[in-house]
């Protein structure tokens, strides 16, 4: 007898480039379809204001998505350090290499008769 293979429900929440530009811009709906979020859970975006009850907490729960919510604040968070911090070193490195050209050489003056 043929049996129905189900997918995992488990949700495997990747911190990506798209997340990481969504949560820098504070962008709601783009970081929850980055991240693969269904619109009832909590936000990342959010998350550092909720207050949430210690112990443990059925997986089912709304609470639950609120801990899942902070714990992914925190990845985008030192995501988003990383980028600021790769973005500021990129533009030192270009701006030393632009230092260290030799000065163009000067056109000649065109002779006027």
């Amino acid at each position: 007898m043929p049996v129905k293979i189900r997918k995992s429900k488990a949700r495997d929440h990747r911190i990506t480039e798209e997340a990481v530009a969504a949560f820098i811009a504070r962008d709601y709906q783009a970081l929850h379809h980055a991240l693969g979020l269904p619109p009832w859970e909590e936000s990342p975006l959010y998350a550092d204001r909720t207050y949430v009850p210690s112990g443990p907490l059925d997986p089912t729960s709304w609470l639950y998505s609120v801990r899942q919510a902070q714990q992914l604040r925190r990845e985008l968070e030192a995501a988003a350090k990383a980028a600021r911090r790769a973005k500021r070193l990129a533009r030192r490195r270009r701006s030393e290499l632009d230092e260290a050209k030799p000065p163009a050489p000067a056109e000649p003056a065109a002779a006027t008769d």
